[in-house]
């Protein structure tokens, strides 16, 4: 009792307006308000970073494969989806259809990868240069329709206290996910920008699977014949490619099956061996009758990348990523031939292992021009000056 005659009662002094203001600020409902804004954002710079690393590869190395997934305007579709929607869930509006469609969108994602991780390759491309395990974009995409499933905009939570503690685990790893891609994508653009500014020339794009079919098949052709001991420009008296593509076919079977030196070898395997310089070359058939023979590799700081001939012409670097999506369905490893094709270019004839110290001088000399070469230390690809014809390099083939 008090003057006056009336009690002083606690809760009613403490109910003041700091303590209640503090009370709903940590309520079940502004929790989860919170929460789902925290992942909103983090999804919505997630797909941002998605965005900005295929752009970065769409004008750096665009695809070039003959399904629609593998072109070039699908990635450009996808790119304007994926910055759109993260633009969407940035700005907050028409929360509830955008939760949908980005609910929508990351199990797609994890659906995809999870295909993608069955099937056994080693990225999924959801980052553009950027290689990232499928299991792990599967992981990611799991970890936001769980996050997104229980913090929906406007509504109570979905489940009971397992949940809440899932969604907050799912969105300290989107959070630990983004910043660990968004520091390597930096990387990653970071050192192509120094490899162009040390290059200083302007970047070009190699050579797609339609130019120089002709050339393709006779080069391809005289290449077995030369390395299987057989007589060379006999194959030119073949009229029509599809002869040509059949004569090879049959040469390779006939090979494969006499002397065993000519074997059929996984695709996927084949990118899964140590390369480094130069190999035994082996003969890629592409879906369409296109062939193309990788005679080398290269090790650099963003990945190995594979030395490819293109007909008598053609000579290109093409990463892992290029060759499993390239539309390829064949390959044929010449198992008893030498490493190195000699090769003429200008009025000098070197080798392929050697190759990747003489064409930057050969270059310089005008001799040749190539859509991709490397740096004399053999460490990194270099953008070359554009080529003067589709087929990219002037290489020849030995004189017969």
């Amino acid at each position: 009792m008090a003057g006056g005659g009336q009690t002083l009662r606690w809760p009613r002094i403490l109910g003041g307006g700091p303590v209640r203001w503090f009370c709903k600020l940590f309520s079940r409902s502004t929790i989860l308000w919170g929460g789902y804004n925290l992942v909103r954002v983090f999804l919505g710079l997630l797909l941002l970073t998605a965005a900005g690393l295929k752009a970065h590869q769409l004008l750096s190395d665009p695809p070039n494969g003959p399904g629609l997934l593998e072109s070039r305007w699908f990635m450009i579709a996808v790119v304007a989806f994926e910055g759109s929607l993260g633009l969407w869930l940035l700005a907050g509006v028409w929360a509830r259809v955008s939760w949908a469609v980005a609910l929508g969108c990351f199990g797609l994602f994890a659906c995809v990868s999870v295909y993608k991780g069955l099937a056994g390759e080693t990225s999924c491309g959801c980052f553009g240069r950027v290689e990232t395990s499928p299991w792990l974009t599967a992981g990611i995409g799991m970890l936001a329709v769980i996050a997104l499933w229980v913090l929906r905009p406007g509504e109570k939570a979905a489940a009971g206290k397992l949940f809440r503690t899932a969604a907050g685990l799912a969105t300290a790893v989107l959070c630990v996910s983004l910043v660990a891609l968004g520091i390597r994508g930096l990387w990653i653009m970071a050192a192509t920008a120094v490899q162009q500014e040390d290059a200083g020339l302007a970047t070009v794009g190699p050579a797609g699977p339609e130019a120089c079919p002709a050339d393709c098949l006779r080069f391809a052709v005289r290449l077995a014949r030369a390395e299987l001991g057989l007589e060379v420009g006999a194959e030119n008296t073949e009229p029509e490619l599809a002869d040509a593509s059949k004569a090879l076919t049959a040469l390779l079977y006939d090979a494969a099956g006499a002397g065993g030196k000519v074997e059929p070898v996984p695709l996927e395997r084949l990118l899964e061996e140590p390369m480094d310089g130069a190999v035994p070359p082996v003969l890629l058939v592409h879906r369409t009758g296109h062939l193309e023979v990788l005679v080398g590799a290269v090790r650099t700081e963003v990945g190995v990348y594979y030395q490819v001939l293109h007909g008598e012409a053609g000579v290109r670097l093409a990463s892992a990523q290029d060759l499993r999506h390239g539309g390829f369905s064949k390959a044929w490893r010449i198992a008893g031939a030498g490493v190195g094709v000699p090769v003429r270019v200008g009025q000098t004839e070197v080798r392929l292992d050697k190759i990747y110290h003489n064409f930057g001088e050969l270059a310089a000399e005008q001799e040749a021009e190539c859509v991709f070469s490397v740096a004399n230390s053999g460490t990194r690809p270099v953008v070359m000056d554009a080529p003067t014809s589709s087929c990219g390099c002037v290489v020849a083939s030995p004189a017969e």
